[in-house]
């Protein structure tokens, strides 16, 4: 994104969504913030639609405690292939 946009028009850098979404909020500017956390903000407005060849990976995180249990290991075997079909067809 920064090859995008000239550094001299960057106001602020945050180092996580939270600090991003409240210095959004403060009005210093404009952010990159995920559309699902701006939708259910309700106070904010999408300015326009990602550029092209900007997307984020996502991850899918579990901690180790919790794939020990049988029952997440039965659900990430289920939902993994799923959820790497959706990021797949967003992508391209």
């Amino acid at each position: 994104m920064l090859e995008r946009i000239d550094p001299g028009r960057i106001v602020s850098q945050c180092s996580d969504i939270e600090s991003m979404l409240a210095a959004v909020r403060a009005g210093l500017g404009i952010g990159p913030l995920p559309t699902t956390l701006a939708e259910e903000d309700g106070t904010l407005l999408r300015c326009f639609d990602p550029p092209e060849g900007t997307s984020a990976p996502a991850w899918l995180l579990i901690g180790s405690d919790a794939y020990r249990w049988p029952e997440m290991k039965a659900f990430v075997r289920f939902f993994a292939p799923r959820f790497l079909s959706c990021m797949n067809s967003r992508a391209g």
